[in-house]
């Protein structure tokens, strides 16, 4: 696999993990779309027109998904509790539960959308 598309592909998860903040400030947010998007549309275009040339292209896609998936999933969460969910590594206050619950359901969902992204292509 090659190195560019893997570490691209991790963008929005890296971003969840040093500055989640950023992904629910409007303007920050809009930056980080136009971003994903256009790797988005770079990896499809990449894997539909030449993909034996530019093995581990699919992982172009999964900035794009997990970013999609962060809004679903903060959606959901802040429907239930009303509130953004909060950071919880190595905080271990009690009541974070279901803000405990919702880290790991999310960093495992998109570290599983990173990995089958970047299979394709291979």
């Amino acid at each position: 696999m090659n190195l560019l598309p893997f570490l691209a592909g991790g963008f929005v998860l890296a971003i969840f993990i040093f500055r989640r903040d950023l992904l629910i400030q409007p303007s920050s947010f809009k930056i980080i779309l136009a971003t994903s998007s256009s790797l988005f549309v770079l990896g499809l275009s990449l894997h539909l027109l030449v993909p034996e040339k530019y093995p581990g292209s699919g992982a172009f896609l999964a900035p794009f998904l997990t970013l999609a998936l962060y809004r679903f999933t903060r959606l959901i969460f802040k429907r239930r509790f009303g509130r953004e969910p909060r950071d919880t590594y190595l905080d271990w206050r009690e009541g974070m539960g279901a803000d405990r619950f919702f880290n790991i359901i999310y960093f495992s969902l998109a570290i599983l959308i990173w990995v089958i992204a970047g299979s394709f292509g291979s």
